[in-house]
């Protein structure tokens, strides 16, 4: 009997600093690391990227963001570019060239049909007119352009229930600054509130949700 105790007790402490390990843990920082994906309400500046005439438009225009997460300890912040020409192709085919033609035919009513306007530019300009209002439009809305300056990339940490940043993907260091996080694993991530008033740049309010890609 006295062996058999002797022999547990080796087992019974591995168990314990199991235990242990397990208990001082951070699940959030393992259930963060992926790619997630958000949405930005861009419209006021879509708005001024294409001009004064479609200023009284009233549309809704999302940014759409991918935040990746590393498990060595980096993050990335990038638009995805595959949506957001997509966004951008359907704000113009559902909105921008339907207000257009609108306000064509509103101009010239009483004058011509809408086809006959349509004909009569095509005769001077060698080109559709709605064709001519697209390649105008994907020219404002260049994705490139918009896109300039948008992403980041750098160092992250997870403690508890605080998200801490660095955009020094070579410094380890971090500020005292942090947002709340909420995660429910492989569904969701919140950003429930910051510490620094300037981090959304105004392009978001809290809480921030995103949806986990992979």
């Amino acid at each position: 009997m006295k062996n058999l105790k002797k022999a547990l007790i080796p087992v019974l402490l591995l168990a314990l600093i199991f235990t242990l390990a397990a208990c001082g843990s951070n699940p959030n920082a393992e259930n963060i690391i992926g790619t997630w994906f958000t949405n930005f309400d861009y419209s006021d500046q879509i708005k001024n990227y294409i001009g004064a005439d479609v200023a009284a438009l009233d549309f809704k225009f999302d940014m759409p963001f991918l935040f990746d997460f590393e498990a060595d300890g980096t993050y990335s912040l990038a638009v995805d570019k595959t949506q957001l020409q997509k966004n951008i192709d359907d704000l113009i085919d559902d909105e921008l060239i339907v207000f257009v033609k609108g306000q064509i035919i509103e101009q010239i009513e009483g004058m011509m049909t809408y086809e006959a306007f349509e004909a009569y530019y095509e005769a001077e300009n060698n080109v559709a007119f709605e064709e001519n209002m697209r390649n105008y439009f994907d020219a404002a809305l260049d994705v490139d352009t918009l896109t300039e300056g948008t992403g980041s990339v750098g160092r992250y940490k997870v403690v508890g229930d605080k998200l801490f940043l660095n955009t020094d993907v070579n410094d380890n260091n971090f500020g005292a600054d942090y947002c709340v996080i909420e995660i429910v694993p492989d569904e969701k991530l919140t950003l429930v509130s910051s510490t620094n008033d300037n981090f959304s740049s105004g392009l978001f309010e809290f809480p921030l949700e995103l949806t986990k890609v992979k």
